[in-house]
């Protein structure tokens, strides 16, 4: 009859291991062994290795360690690169909201908030722009007032009221985007913000004004591809009407002054024309006052 072997008879069970020589089966070393002996030892030894890992994590990377003279150097340089990225976080959020605003306003959507209650703030309306881009939304007052003052100015074509401004940007020099005839001058009255420039040449390349990165690209059916671009001193670039755009010329490109950046190709008889604007701190200015044409 036989016997039925329990948990316990597993355990207890004796067992003898026999090592022999392979060539004359000599017997070389007899280990009597149960399976309970077997988990025992397994069981103490990898308690010993999680023991001693442990140990040596606590003794190389505890706090104490790391502020000490042999970590001061490791603490420092995590600390630094935390910065860092802290700093290029907000940089690439500031940036990406400029860019967001800044395709709004281009597409013809500005927000704009009504505050008659101060301590009521109502919800924004959308306000549709036309050809090109309103620089303002002023009240009844102050329309009254700016009238006034363009009235008494007669020969006053620019947006930019401050001497200051209007220096720094006469220090730089800007690169012409495009050799050709001003077709249509910078008007704001008429809400005509840039310059139409025709080519000379049935195809031709549009140069970048100077040193910056592009800050949109797109298309419409009545502007054609559309490109903006930042340049130092707050000064945005801004040219419409092209034809095609280079493939190198996306989003966060960035552009050296007098690169082309797009191309001007009219296809029927008449010479292609270029749309020009210059932005200065979000006011228009007029570009033939800072770029020789």
């Amino acid at each position: 009859m036989k016997v039925k072997k329990t948990l316990s008879n597993w355990l207890t069970t004796r067992y003898r291991l026999i090592i022999k020589n392979e060539e004359s089966l000599e017997e070389k070393k007899q280990i009597p062994y149960t399976y309970s002996a077997l988990i025992f030892v397994a069981t103490l030894f990898f308690g010993l290795v999680f023991s001693l890992g442990f140990f040596i994590s606590q003794r190389f990377f505890s706090e104490g360690q790391l502020t000490s003279d042999n970590g001061a150097e490791f603490v420092r340089r995590v600390k630094i690169l935390n910065t860092k990225i802290d700093s290029l976080s907000a940089q690439v959020q500031g940036r990406d909201f400029f860019i967001n605003n800044f395709r709004n306003v281009m597409g013809g959507k500005v927000k704009y908030f009504n505050d008659k209650d101060t301590g009521k703030v109502l919800a924004p309306t959308i306000r549709k722009v036309s050809d090109s881009i309103n620089p303002d939304h002023i009240d009844a007052n102050d329309r009254k007032l700016r009238e006034e003052f363009e009235g008494s100015s007669p020969n006053t074509t620019s947006y930019l009221t401050s001497n200051e401004g209007s220096q720094n940007l006469k220090s730089l020099y800007l690169f012409a985007p495009l050799k050709g005839v001003i077709a249509k001058k910078y008007n704001p009255r008429q809400k005509n913000y840039g310059v139409d420039i025709v080519a000379k040449q049935q195809k031709s390349p549009v140069a970048s004004i100077a040193d910056g990165t592009i800050i949109m690209t797109s298309w419409t059916s009545d502007k054609g591809y559309v490109v903006a671009i930042q340049h130092q001193s707050n000064l945005i670039s801004v040219y419409t009407h092209c034809t095609a755009l280079f493939k190198k010329r996306k989003t966060g490109s960035f552009v050296k002054a007098g690169e082309a950046i797009a191309l001007l190709d009219n296809k029927t008889s008449t010479k292609p024309r270029l749309h020009f604007e210059l932005w200065y701190k979000g006011s228009p200015v007029n570009p033939e006052e800072f770029v020789s044409f």
